[in-house]
C-alpha cells in the first residue's frame, strides 16, 4: 500500500472520529475497493490507480477545500 493511501486512510479515520454526527458533512459508511486493472508499481506515481470508487471526505463544509481527503482502494489476488 502506498504512503499517500495510508495517510489518506488515517486522516479519514481521524475526521470520522472527531465529531461523529456533529456537523460531519461527508459521513461515508463504506469504502469500496475495485480490482486492480494492471500490476501496480511502487514508484510514487498515481496514474495507474483506478479512482472510479473514490471517496471524498471532509469534516467542516466551509474548510473542505483545505482540509479534506480523497481515498481510493484497489485489490488483487494477494492484497487489498
Amino acid at each position: 500500500m502506498r504512503l499517500p493511501a495510508v495517510i489518506g486512510l488515517i486522516v479519514l479515520a481521524m475526521v470520522c472520529r472527531v465529531a461523529p454526527g456533529q456537523g460531519l458533512q461527508s459521513n461515508h459508511g463504506v469504502l469500496r475497493a475495485v480490482p486492480v486493472p494492471r500490476p501496480v508499481e511502487v514508484d510514487g506515481k498515481l496514474d495507474e490507480w483506478d479512482t472510479s470508487a473514490e471517496m471524498f471526505a471532509y469534516g467542516v463544509r466551509r474548510s473542505r477545500d483545505r482540509y479534506s481527503v480523497r481515498v481510493s482502494a484497489m485489490w488483487d489476488d494477494n492484497a487489498l
